[in-house]
């Protein structure tokens, strides 16, 4: 018999999610939506992300996690799900509207659930290539999912099963996977290969190849035309309300922008404590020190991990809805990763209703943005009534983050 799934309906989690998508990127406070918009909630009806792009390191930091902290978090590619284990809370509730992102998180969760060995279960996630995956799924993992999951990875698509792509290189899938691979294809059309970030020994070198190597190819005519294409950025899953945030309201600035997000991944911390720039410049986990890989992919959290997983649950849906299914003074944490500047005032206002009702009295809330600012419409006035920020710690963490992509690292917490 399969086990029960998390979310009430997972029965009908691809059509359920298509419409959280479309609702979500259409909502413009009543106004129809424009055509970037309805374009970009096809493009995001698909997996995006292989691995979460924010740091987990400075949430668990920020957020202030121990052994009775509830958290709420958005999915993603599941991750940073498992990474806050690492600090072995409470409970772990991760949403997403997104169901491809609810079937690899879930799939993940099976991993540690299935496997006995901390080695399958990085040869699984961590290397994430091989024919040999397939028979662990089959043998393991396949067994250990639910209905609905198990059939969205076994289901074909273009004559392929999806969990065929951990054969192939599960990190080169995904839109943002095949985009990465796509300007690495363009770079080296113009003579740059950038896995060279990984024969740089020490900080100092690296930003010495990047400035040297990679920064003038944004400064090209034709690049800069490039990264002033919306529908390019959609790649990067930036949607349409995000992208004049990227760049400060100026698309001349938008190649600038990207530029010094790429040299902060490559040039923040040593290449090989970095996952994010091994992902970006590599396309894989290439690190030699344990340090350098996600938490979760850390042999010295894998007991830790198998200890915790039940405590964490999936729900298909957007953060309002399922926050209002929630009794008051639920959570201690919120992790909103980025979703703000998709969201209108409306919404904004709404989110942070039921984030208001089901926070405890020591509940901090984190969240990043594509800019320096708070989310375009600003939060709603009565925010900084009841809760307080953080800018200098928010500056701190954003300094720390290896991810290297937002502008803005955002906490509060409880007056």
């Amino acid at each position: 018999m399969a086990p029960p799934s998390d979310d009430i309906n997972s029965s009908v989690l691809s059509r359920t999610g298509t419409g959280l998508i479309a609702h979500t990127v259409h909502d413009h406070e009543g106004h129809q939506a424009s055509l970037a918009d309805r374009f970009f909630a096809r493009w995001f009806d698909r997996l995006v992300y292989t691995q979460i792009w924010e740091d987990p390191q400075q949430d668990i930091e920020a957020l202030g996690l121990d052994a009775q902290s509830r958290i709420v978090t958005i999915a993603s590619a599941g991750c940073n799900v498992l990474n806050y284990l690492s600090a072995r809370p409470a409970a772990v509730l991760a949403l997403d509207i997104n169901p491809h992102h609810i079937a690899l998180t879930r799939l993940k969760i099976a991993g540690v659930k299935a496997l006995d060995r901390f080695d399958d279960f990085h040869r699984f996630f961590g290397e994430a290539q091989g024919l040999e995956l397939l028979q662990i799924y089959q043998r393991h993992l396949r067994p250990a999912l639910d209905d609905t999951t198990r059939d969205y990875w076994d289901r074909t698509r273009l004559g392929h099963a999806r969990i065929e792509m951990f054969s192939r290189g599960f990190y080169r899938e995904g839109v943002l996977g095949r985009f990465i691979g796509l300007l690495h294809r363009l770079c080296r059309l113009q003579g740059i290969d950038l896995t060279g970030l990984f024969d740089c020994r020490g900080v100092e070198e690296q930003a010495q190849w990047f400035d040297r190597t990679v920064a003038p190819l944004f400064a090209r005519p034709w690049v800069v035309a490039l990264c002033r294409s919306r529908t390019l950025l959609y790649s990067l899953g930036i949607p349409p309300r995000q992208y004049l945030a990227l760049c400060d309201q100026d698309p001349g600035r938008m190649a600038a922008v990207l530029c010094e997000r790429a040299r902060r991944i490559a040039t923040l911390v040593d290449w090989q404590l970095n996952p994010w720039a091994q992902q970006a410049y590599g396309r894989a986990y290439r690190s030699t020190d344990t340090r350098g890989w996600p938490l979760y992919l850390q042999s010295a959290h894998w007991d830790t991990l198998k200890q915790q997983i039940a405590r964490v649950h999936t729900e298909l849906g957007n953060f309002r809805q399922v926050l209002s299914q929630r009794p008051d003074q639920h959570f201690d944490a919120y992790v909103l990763l980025d979703a703000q500047d998709w969201m209108s005032a409306r919404e904004l206002d709404g989110l942070w209703r039921e984030i208001d009702r089901t926070a405890s009295a020591r509940a901090r809330v984190i969240f990043r943005t594509a800019g320096q600012d708070l989310p375009a419409p600003g939060l709603p006035a009565w925010v900084g009534e009841r809760w307080v920020g953080d800018p200098e710690g928010g500056r701190a963490w954003l300094a720390r983050d290896r991810s290297g992509i937002y502008g803005g690292f955002h906490a509060w917490r409880r007056r």
